[in-house]
């Protein structure tokens, strides 16, 4: 006989969760079998799955004996064959990102159009968890008015941020917002 560590595996997670520390009900078992294969064994071995939906691991883990190369080794009785695994499970937060659209308001002064809008950066990335980022597909300035205007306006324009979202570190609030305004062509016939 021989007394083992139990080691607990999580395998690979699924994307956007991490694993605490597994907690285990024993931290030793014993092995009992043939000595020469008791000499080959490492560990045992609790494999857990971690679900996609992020729910804890809790409950009764059957025991494998493993030697030094990852290897099971058979026949070999573990006493308990199970051990009682508690894995808390979290989500991770992520960074996605997404362009910005400026938001204008208003009409130039008569005989002048809106030719074009320019946006510096014209993307920006945010962190969030994966359910709050997975709904946001652009991120919009603050309202911009070009009421009555006839030349080019350049705006620092705050970003609005959706709720449970953030820029990542070093992300610029603001953005530069450069209106492109033409004399309108009107045509009479």
């Amino acid at each position: 006989t021989k007394q083992i560590p139990v080691v607990v595996e999580t395998g690979e997670l699924p994307e956007g969760l991490e694993a605490g520390r597994p907690s285990v009900s024993d931290d030793e078992v014993t092995a009992r079998g043939a000595s020469s294969l008791i000499a080959r064994v490492d560990h045992a071995l609790a494999r857990v799955r971690v679900d996609p939906s992020g729910i804890d691991v809790i409950g009764p883990v059957t025991l494998v004996a493993l030697g030094v190369d990852g290897e099971i080794v058979e026949p070999i009785e573990l006493t308990p064959d199970t051990v009682s695994v508690d894995v808390d499970v979290r989500e991770v937060e992520t960074n996605k990102t997404v362009p910005v659209r400026p938001i204008v308001e208003g009409t130039p002064a008569a005989g002048f159009a809106l030719q074009s809008l320019g946006v510096d950066p014209a993307v920006v990335t945010l962190r969030g968890l994966p359910e709050a980022l997975s709904g946001i597909e652009e991120v919009s300035t603050e309202p911009l008015s070009i009421d009555g205007v006839s030349v080019d306006q350049v705006f620092t324009a705050a970003l609005t941020i959706p709720d449970g979202a953030r820029l990542v570190a070093g992300g610029d609030a603001t953005v530069r917002v450069s209106a492109s305004i033409l004399p309108s062509i009107s045509i009479r016939t």
